[in-house]
């Protein structure tokens, strides 16, 4: 494409990303910016006619499962720029880049069937699938919530699960706090524990749950008393399972499939 220019974005180039981001996502300009300020170095942009038309963001230093993996969101399209291919050249870059930087697998969770299509032409494998289950309610037992900052989030984590960089908690706390969601740790089980929720025209959704097995069924409930409404939570099922969304796909180094990865979580989602 003439006058194309595929590169990494930079500050001067924020005004342009917040208005193809908030045309595309409708977030505003200072969530915009609170979510890619500070990985800006690693957000692609495609320049063409003097501005930024499309860009995608990646968040570096995830492990799954002793696999290193980079974190890939956001790909948006100013939209008189669309149907020209900018969204797949977007993408492709910003694999490139991330297996550069040295990701061994570089993810995203696409937020339709039909993206997940788009993104299997593209070469991305389905790595796993989400359904929803509604855990059985009742009183929680000692359990309770306190709302946490993403900083204390972070802390609780621990060794419990991978890894995650601290501006990818900071984009979970932006988008998942509020009415219905929020982070919070669990008090009052044995052993430590915290859970993301999520709010969705459903009710409250669990998005991330880090407790001990034998507390997952009080935990659901603390959620449910907590916000007084019954409350869904994700698992993660084999591929093409047939039932459920898309939850995780990815792109392997070198193109060769690596070994399956358990990825019950997300950290972080835009849908």
């Amino acid at each position: 494409m003439e006058g194309l220019i595929l590169r990494a974005a930079g500050r001067r180039d924020i005004g342009d990303i917040c208005r193809v981001w908030e045309r595309s996502f409708g977030d505003g300009p200072e969530t915009v910016k609170e979510l890619l300020e500070p990985v800006l170095e690693n957000t692609v942009a495609a320049e063409l006619d003097g501005g930024v038309r499309a860009l995608m963001a990646a968040f570096d230093g995830l492990d799954f499962g002793g696999v290193r993996a980079s974190y890939i969101l956001g790909l948006c399209t100013q939209p008189e720029y669309r149907g020209r291919g900018l969204g797949a050249m977007v993408l492709r870059e910003a694999v490139r880049r991330a297996l550069e930087r040295g990701a061994e697998l570089v993810c995203l969770r696409p937020a339709s069937e039909s993206l997940a299509d788009w993104y299997a032409a593209l070469g991305l494998d389905t790595l796993s699938r989400t359904v929803s289950e509604r855990p059985a309610q009742g009183a929680a037992r000692a359990l309770s919530l306190r709302r946490v900052s993403a900083r204390e989030y972070g802390s609780m984590r621990g060794d419990a699960l991978p890894g995650v960089p601290g501006a990818l908690l900071r984009a979970q706390e932006l988008f998942y706090t509020g009415g219905d969601g929020g982070l919070f740790e669990l008090l009052g089980g044995a052993g430590r524990g915290c859970v993301c929720v999520q709010s969705t025209e459903r009710g409250p959704e669990i998005r991330e749950l880090i407790c001990p097995e034998h507390c997952k069924a009080d935990a659901a409930a603390a959620v449910a008393e907590r916000f007084g409404r019954a409350v869904s939570l994700p698992r993660a099922v084999p591929p093409f399972a047939g039932e459920g969304s898309t939850h995780l796909m990815g792109l392997w180094k070198g193109g060769k499939r690596g070994r399956a990865v358990e990825c019950f979580y997300l950290p972080f989602t835009l849908d």
